[in-house]
């Protein structure tokens, strides 16, 4: 339809629009470029299940860090995994994906919720249902693991301490 003229805009995400900008359409804005659009990274548990696997779940939060971390110090490994779960891509275009989420730090290194990002989505949710404006997000939301893991050094042990500015922002930012 982009092609044919008989819409103006899309919203697509990459690699599927690469091939469109070959053909001559171009690229107006993208979601990594808007500070108001949040990407989060969350892990999702029961209250009760938190509360009897504190441990499991401290283990999976590492676990996925350690995980980003070889996605960005390994671009060949991050490519390659890529593209033995998505074989119809191009190696060319999925490592011009690594290259845009590396550009844009897209993947948490530290998994923190925003209060900004939660108030986005209430605001979002209050238009279809108003309760959820009451709602207290300490109750629902727990960044207790990831703020004693930064407290204790943890991120930095990982990633360096280059990761303490970043960390030092999510912290000021989340929900505690």
């Amino acid at each position: 339809m982009l092609l044919g003229g008989q819409i103006d805009a899309a919203l697509l995400t990459a690699p599927s629009y690469f091939k469109l900008e070959t053909q001559g359409l171009k690229v107006l804005t993208e979601l990594p470029d808007h500070e108001d659009i949040y990407v989060c990274t969350v892990f999702l548990h029961k209250q009760a299940y938190f509360s009897e696997q504190r441990g499991m779940a401290e283990r999976l939060i590492k676990a996925h860090a350690e995980a980003i971390k070889r996605f960005y110090d390994d671009k060949a490994f991050a490519v390659s995994t890529f593209k033995e779960f998505d074989p119809p891509e191009s190696e060319a275009d999925i490592s011009r994906v690594y290259d845009i989420y590396v550009k844009r730090n897209v993947l948490d290194r530290i998994p923190l919720i925003s209060k900004a990002a939660l108030q986005a989505t209430v605001e979002r949710l209050a238009e279809q249902t108003p309760a959820v404006r009451s709602l207290d997000l300490r109750r629902v939301v727990d960044n207790s693991l990831v703020l004693k893991l930064a407290k204790e050094g943890w991120f930095e042990q990982l990633f360096g301490a280059a990761v303490r500015e970043e960390q030092e922002r999510k912290i000021a930012g989340a929900l505690a």
